[in-house]
């Protein structure tokens, strides 16, 4: 299968949106989505106040200007972009900074996009929620040792302090 026009296509679509999200040009980075857009940031049972459902361009948005009032970014870059005619995988990083304590970390995000015709209609987003809250001081961030550390387990993960 060789790559034809409509995949070139949707891969210099979605990575000229993604340059508009990295440089804060928020109108042509909404211009990429349909006007009913739902786009599903997971972090809500890490305590991120910007995750949640959001529905529409005003909503879609208000949740990026929230991250940018607790997050400046740097350095992003896309690493990856899978797609077909009806979806995409895109998995992306930056150097982020948290605006509360100044901590910086390096976001890696996973993306699983729905397209309708030319446009996202669905965006779900992944990365590590936990992460992000506690260099915001959202959360206490995990230790490693004897007091806090992580354990595997064949039924999920459990801290040490648990068993």
């Amino acid at each position: 299968m060789s790559m034809g026009q409509p995949f070139i296509e949707i891969v210099d679509r979605l990575d000229a949106a993604y340059e508009a999200l990295s440089l804060n040009e928020l109108d042509l980075f909404l211009s990429a989505f349909t006007p009913d857009a739902r786009w599903m940031l997971h972090g809500k049972g890490a305590g991120l106040p910007f995750a949640g459902l959001r529905t529409g361009h005003a909503e879609i948005r208000r949740m990026i200007e929230l991250i940018y009032v607790d997050f400046k970014m740097r350095d992003f870059f896309v690493e990856d972009i899978v797609a077909n005619e009806t979806s995409a995988a895109v998995r992306w990083s930056a150097m982020s900074t948290s605006l509360a304590t100044g901590q910086q970390f390096q976001i890696e995000v996973f993306d699983h996009i729905i397209l309708d015709g030319r446009k996202i209609k669905s965006l779900t987003q992944f990365f590590d929620t936990a992460a992000v809250a506690a260099s915001a001081g959202i959360m206490r961030s995990m230790k490693v040792g004897a007091e806090g550390s992580i354990i595997p387990h064949r039924d999920g993960i459990h801290l040490d302090a648990e068993r």
